[in-house]
């Protein structure tokens, strides 16, 4: 591995490990630098009970702190989200810590067979070792990681001090999410571009066998079996390692998708609300601010549940590849018989990729959470037109001269 790939492994991996998504232990070689074998850590455990009491104590005073500030267009209505969000996400976050810990040998023995599988990659003539990194993952982590810098400087700017005293509360659960969430999709691109792999194998193989077999009938059709062992071998293994990966994050991913549609929800109501509230508070800071915020919450479910409709799609085309090849052998019965039973795995080796069987999290998860959304954005605006006529009823009572008229912008703390 070349020093900048050992860099910036060793950095995500310090990373993801520092904010308590990957507490086992793992062995980096000094000359090649490439990953040694993973396995359980006694210090990633303590480290991650420990940030738990930390949390609960902090996020608590952070919750109450919350209480005590205005900010532009703060309201009951509003204040009452917020809270409720800090408070569940504090505890998602816990319990996405005890997740994480408690599964460290599943993960471990996860993480050492997709290096064995890559290992396997560089014995293998039939699957030519592309590249199984490029330029998606660090991609993907690098704008997260900048819409995280933005977005806190500008909190900073236009909060001030409420940022700092409720921290704990209403940023930090949603940076460990939102990594949590981006930790799963980096996997699933990799993942996706080991099947890619095999299925290039696979039509390099239909190449050289339509090539071949004319003129070296035996020599070819033995030769094209192996390979074709190889790789079946190598699909066996990789499907296993998908399998578990997607079992062993299923429910906690249904959590962080759970509060993260929450935050959305949040997050464009707090954006639209000067539409119909007033504008008089809105600055360009603000707005600015709401619309990274957003952006921030879509951005991993979104990378998410494209890397999902991806790996579908890759392992969807080993069966066609299988297929093409089946297609063109007619003479070679060992071979014939080996594509056929390759054929019948595939169709029954599905991996479903969901939030504990709640729902998908393809791209179809995007749509739900638009129509998710638009639903409550109408809810929570018809709700504030009730609350705005039940004060003005309210005013009307209290001072029924005619001549005072109700201004529709509320107040501070109001609604």
């Amino acid at each position: 591995m070349p020093w900048r790939g050992r860099a910036c492994f060793l950095m995500v991996y310090i990373f993801f490990k520092l904010i308590g998504l990957l507490p086992f232990g793992m062995k980096i070689g000094k000359s090649t630098g490439d990953s040694g074998d993973v396995s359980y850590s006694i210090l990633g455990a303590i480290y991650n009970i420990l940030l738990i009491p930390i949390l609960m104590y902090m996020g608590s005073n952070s919750v109450a702190a919350m209480f005590d500030f205005d900010y532009p267009y703060k309201s009951r209505m509003i204040e009452t989200i917020r809270v409720t969000k800090a408070t569940v996400g504090t505890i998602v976050v816990i319990l996405i810590w005890l997740h994480v810990t408690l599964t460290q040998d599943r993960a471990a023995k996860i993480a050492n067979g997709l290096r064995n599988f890559d290992r396997t990659l560089i014995n293998q003539k039939s699957i030519r070792r592309s590249p199984l990194v490029g330029l998606r993952i660090p991609v993907v982590f690098l704008i997260n990681a900048n819409l995280w810098m933005i977005l806190l400087v500008i909190d900073v700017l236009q909060f001030g001090v409420y940022v700092e005293r409720t921290f704990m509360a209403t940023r930090l659960p949603s940076f460990v999410l939102n990594w949590f969430i981006i930790q799963y999709s980096l996997l699933l691109i990799l993942l996706e571009m080991r099947f890619r792999a095999i299925n290039e194998g696979l039509i390099r193989l239909s190449v050289t066998f339509t090539s071949t077999y004319t003129t070296t009938e035996i020599t070819s059709d033995d030769f094209t079996v192996r390979r074709l062992l190889d790789i079946r071998n190598s699909y066996e293994l990789l499907y296993k390692i998908t399998r578990d990966i997607s079992h062993l994050y299923s429910l906690p991913i249904l959590f962080a998708i759970t509060v993260s549609c929450g935050a959305i929800v949040d997050t464009s109501y707090y954006l639209i609300k000067p539409f119909f509230a007033g504008l008089q508070d809105l600055t360009s800071l603000l707005a600015l601010d709401s619309v990274l915020y957003l952006a921030m919450e879509l951005f991993p479910v979104t990378a998410m549940a494209i890397s999902v409709t991806r790996i579908k799609n890759e392992m969807e085309l080993t069966a066609d590849a299988v297929h093409d090849l089946l297609s063109v052998v007619t003479t070679f019965r060992e071979l014939k018989s080996q594509l056929k039973i390759f054929s019948l795995e595939l169709l029954h080796r599905r991996v479903d990729f969901t939030a504990y069987g709640f729902f998908s999290l393809d791209c179809t998860l995007l749509h739900s959470i638009a129509n998710m959304t638009g639903t409550y954005l109408v809810i929570l605006m018809q709700f504030y037109s009730l609350n705005l006529k039940n004060e003005c009823d309210s005013r009307c009572t209290d001072h029924p001269n005619p001549t005072i008229r109700f201004n529709a912008t509320t107040p501070h703390g109001e609604l």
